[in-house]
């Protein structure tokens, strides 16, 4: 199974970075062929996204809306989304706009045909959350994560009432 990591968002000063590398290093540990893309970095081409089985789209916001590097990425090769197995991953400091941004997120998803996964992780606080060596420390976003990869190897059998996982 291969699994692309894209990182979404294009800002100078970002945390998604982190948290697509610890997503990579967890899914390279379940024996997975995973790989970031970095929408900031220009040196890949595009055209290679259809050769991924599922997507895990990490990324901020802008205010209540996800942002639009993003739309441009879903806009520009919306065939490519449609049946595909689909993860977000929302990285913020403010969890009402970031809920708000996914949930955007997600419709726009839904309206493209992509096969969603039943939860996503919004990550509340990156900065927080690793040490100065980037080692993840906080233990509710370590589960938060288990569980997200868990849905996206093993479907839905681990789904629970509550369609997002946070922390």
């Amino acid at each position: 199974m291969k699994v692309a990591i894209i990182i979404t968002d294009t800002q100078a000063v970002r945390h998604s970075p982190l948290v697509a590398l610890e997503l990579d290093e967890r899914l390279t540990g379940l024996g997975l062929d995973a790989s970031i893309l970095d929408l900031a970095d220009s040196s890949y081409q595009i055209d290679e996204l259809a050769g991924y089985d599922y997507y895990l789209l990490v990324g901020g916001h802008t205010g209540p809306l996800y942002n639009q590097d993003t739309h441009k990425l879903l806009t520009d090769y919306r065939t490519l989304w449609r049946n595909r197995k689909i993860g977000t991953v929302m990285v913020s400091d403010e969890r009402i706009l970031a809920e708000s941004a996914n949930e955007q997120l997600r419709t726009v998803l839904k309206s493209l045909s992509a096969d969603l996964l039943p939860e996503s992780l919004l990550v509340m606080d990156p900065e927080k959350k690793f040490d100065e060596s980037l080692n993840l420390i906080d233990s509710s976003l370590n589960l938060a994560m288990y569980r997200f990869l868990f849905l996206l190897v093993y479907g839905e059998g681990a789904k629970k009432t509550d369609s997002r996982m946070s922390a």
